[in-house]
């Protein structure tokens, strides 16, 4: 499980980001996931407890269920364009006081 901000600077190395594969990463607050990617898998971001804000680009066209479940300090999920495949509630059933903006 990574457990800091280089794990992140790994995501834009790749295309797809595997199911689980960034779950409880802590010490990132602000995370642009870039256009190379075009997946988010299940549970990819799971309890990453310090994530506040994600911008996800136009080439995401599918996103897993529970990719940023349980991520309590995440407030603003920003999706440019239409991720074609949401999976069962990507951002996980406690809404609380969070805001996602699509089209931004």
């Amino acid at each position: 499980t990574p457990s800091n901000s280089s794990a992140a600077s790994d995501v834009y190395k790749r295309q797809v980001i595997e199911g689980w594969s960034l779950a409880s990463m802590s010490g990132v607050n602000l995370l642009n996931i870039p256009a190379s990617v075009t997946t988010i898998g299940a549970g990819a971001f799971y309890s990453c407890s310090s994530l506040k804000e994600i911008t996800i680009p136009q080439s995401v066209t599918s996103i897993g269920a529970n990719a940023f479940a349980y991520c309590g300090n995440l407030t603003a999920i920003n999706i440019k364009g239409t991720a074609n495949r949401i999976s069962g509630a990507p951002w996980g059933a406690q809404y609380g006081n969070r805001a996602i903006n699509w089209n931004v």
